[in-house]
C-alpha cells in the first residue's frame, strides 16, 4: 500500500489539514472553566496599596487562569486610576498595554463590539496601533469576516520588523510575525500558495516555534504547486531542526512521497530507511515517558506535554502555573483576610484536579501517537518494497542534491 498514490489524494489532505490549521491558529485559548468562586474571591481580597499598577498584577494572574471577565474587571480599575491622577502622559505604554488586555479580555469573552471600543481608543496615529489591527483582526476571523480579518492583517504585517527598541517594540513585532504566519494559511486555504509562501518566508530562525510552522507551511504551500523539490528542502530542515514535533510526524512520509514525485526512487529508499529508524527511536522516547507518567514522574508528564504539543493540554499546564503564582501572591502580600482560606482550598482542589487530568490525558493520547507510528511504520515498510520495485535495483542517487535557486 503506498501512502498516497495520486495527486488529488495529496491535495484532499493538504486542504482538510489547512483547514484544521486555521481553525487551531484562530482560536484565542482553549477555555479550562475555572470555578467563578475563585476568580471573585481573589478579585475582592484586600489591597495593601490602591496604585494601578497593583491592579495591573492581579489582572495578569487572572488573565493567566482564564478568568477574563475579572481580569477586564481589574484592567479598568488600574486605567481609571491612572486616568483620575491624570498620569496618561508619562505612562502612555502602561495605559497602552492595559487598553489592548481589556480589549483581549473582551474579545475572548466573545463580547466582539465592547472590545473594539475599547481598542479604538488606540488611534492611527500611535505608536501601538497594531495592538487596534490584531484586536480587529482577531474579532473579524473569529466573526466569519474573512475579507476584513485579511486587510488588518496585511497591515499589522508591514510592522515587522519593529522599528526601535522600547520594551513594546518586541510585543509588536511578535504581533506581526504572527500575522504573517496566519496570512500564510489563510492564503493556502483559499488556493494562493504563490502569495502564502512569501508570507511563511519572512519568519526568522530565531523564533523557533514560528519558523517550526513556517517550514512546515512553506512545504506544503510549494506541494500544492508541485515544486516538490523546494517541499523537501523545506520539510527536511524542519524534521531536523524539530525532529520530535508533531509537525515533523506529520510530513515525514510525504518527504518520501516528495522524493517519488521526483522519480528519485532512490532517495526515496533512502528517506524510508531514515523514517524507520526515526519511528524505532520515536517509541522508545514513549515508552521511557509512558513509565515515568505510571510512577507519577512530573518530568515525564512534561516531556509527554512537549511531545504532543497541543494547545488544550498546556493551557492547562499554564493555569496550573498560574495558580501557584496566585498562592504565592497572596503569601507574599501577607493578605489575612476571612476569605483567604477559602480561596486557598479552591486553588488546591483545582490544581489537583487539574494535574491529574494532565496525567491522564497525556497517558492516553501519547498511547494513541504510539500506535500511528506503528501504523505509519507499517506503511513505510510496504513503500520500501515499492520503491525497490521502482528503482529496479540501481543505485542511490547520491548526487542528487538540491539547491535554493
Amino acid at each position: 500500500m503506498v501512502l498516497v498514490s495520486k495527486k488529488q489524494h495529496v491535495y484532499i489532505f493538504i486542504q482538510i489539514f489547512i483547514t484544521v490549521f486555521i481553525y487551531i491558529v484562530t482560536l484565542q485559548d482553549t477555555v479550562y472553566a475555572i470555578e467563578p468562586s475563585l476568580s471573585s474571591l481573589f478579585l475582592s481580597l484586600p489591597v495593601q496599596t490602591e496604585t494601578a499598577e497593583e491592579w495591573y498584577g492581579r489582572g495578569k494572574l487572572l488573565y493567566e487562569i482564564r478568568a477574563y471577565k475579572e481580569a477586564n474587571r481589574a484592567f479598568k480599575k488600574a486605567q481609571d486610576m491612572l486616568v483620575q491622577k491624570k498620569a496618561i502622559k508619562d505612562n502612555n505604554e502602561f495605559l497602552n498595554k492595559l487598553i489592548y488586555l481589556r480589549a483581549d479580555c473582551l474579545m475572548k469573552e466573545r463580547e466582539y463590539e465592547k472590545a473594539i471600543n475599547v481598542i479604538n481608543h488606540i488611534t492611527s496615529e500611535d505608536v501601538f496601533y497594531p495592538f487596534n489591527l490584531y484586536i480587529k483582526a482577531m474579532v473579524n476571523l473569529e466573526t466569519g469576516h474573512m475579507d476584513r480579518a485579511i486587510r488588518y492583517l496585511e497591515s499589522l504585517s508591514a510592522y515587522y520588523p519593529a522599528k526601535g527598541k522600547a520594551s513594546h517594540s518586541k510585543i509588536i513585532e511578535n504581533l506581526s510575525l504572527n500575522a504573517h504566519l496566519r496570512l500564510g494559511y489563510i492564503y493556502l486555504d483559499e488556493g494562493d500558495p504563490g502569495k502564502a509562501s512569501l508570507h511563511f518566508s519572512v519568519i526568522p530562525e530565531g523564533k523557533k516555534e514560528l519558523y517550526m510552522k513556517a517550514l512546515f507551511g512553506a512545504g506544503w504551500a510549494y506541494a500544492k504547486m508541485e515544486r516538490w523539490i523546494r517541499s523537501v528542502i523545506f520539510w527536511e530542515e524542519m524534521a531536523e531542526r524539530f525532529p520530535y514535533s508533531r509537525y515533523t510526524r506529520e510530513v515525514l512520509p510525504y518527504i518520501g512521497l516528495a522524493y517519488k514525485k521526483l522519480s528519485a526512487y532512490g532517495k526515496a529508499l533512502e528517506q524510508n530507511t531514515l523514517s524507520m529508524d526515526y519511528y524505532k527511536n520515536f517509541i522508545e522516547r514513549i515508552n521511557e515517558i509512558q513509565g515515568g507518567i505510571k510512577n507519577r514522574r512530573l518530568d515525564s508528564l512534561y516531556d509527554g506535554l512537549k511531545l504532543l504539543d497541543e494547545e488544550d493540554l498546556l493551557t492547562k499546564l499554564k493555569i496550573y502555573i498560574a495558580l501557584h503564582e496566585i498562592e504565592e501572591y497572596i503569601h507574599e502580600h501577607n493578605i489575612n483576610d476571612h476569605d483567604q482560606q477559602i480561596l486557598l482550598r479552591l486553588i488546591k482542589k483545582h490544581r489537583e484536579k487539574i494535574i491529574n487530568t494532565l496525567f491522564n490525558e497525556v497517558d492516553r493520547k501519547i498511547q494513541k501517537v504510539k500506535g500511528d507510528i506503528i501504523h505509519q511504520s507499517i506503511d513505510t515498510v510496504l513503500d520500501i518494497a515499492d520503491n525497490l520495485r521502482l528503482e529496479g535495483g540501481g543505485h542511490i542517487h547520491q548526487d542528487m542534491v538540491f539547491q535554493l535557486p
